[in-house]
């Protein structure tokens, strides 16, 4: 592109002081003037004018995987302590091979507590 407005720049020059009965040629330096410059800047954007490129069609990151990932960082996100699901982590139950424990109410203060402890909650 500045190839392009170099040349036009030069040929508006050219074509300037290219009458016979004109006085002998200036510097380049006198010639440059800003009327000059911004005609050259405005006939080469003109010839480089870019094509227009199509907006994307359709939602962008709304697919099923997109949401999936969304929903699993949310979900990994650690819980507040104070809140409803503090034990989320540390689940308050015991578990052997014949019987299942599981602790409710204030009976879950010593896993809420050990979720404290061990990081599991803010």
């Amino acid at each position: 592109m500045t190839t392009a407005l170099l040349a036009s720049l030069l040929l508006t020059m050219v074509g300037a002081g290219a009458e016979p009965s004109a006085k002998p040629a200036s510097p380049l330096r006198a010639r440059l003037t800003n009327e000059a410059i911004a005609s050259a800047v405005r006939e080469t954007l003109a010839q480089d004018a870019p094509e227009a490129v199509p907006a994307p069609s359709g939602t962008v990151l709304s697919g099923g995987s997109f949401r999936s990932f969304a929903h699993d960082v949310a979900e990994s996100k650690k819980p507040s302590c104070f809140g409803q699901d503090a034990l989320k982590f540390q689940p308050a139950e015991i578990d052997t091979r014949n019987w299942h424990f599981e602790a409710k109410g204030l009976a879950a203060a010593p896993f809420w507590a050990a979720a404290i402890l061990r990081g599991k909650c803010q």
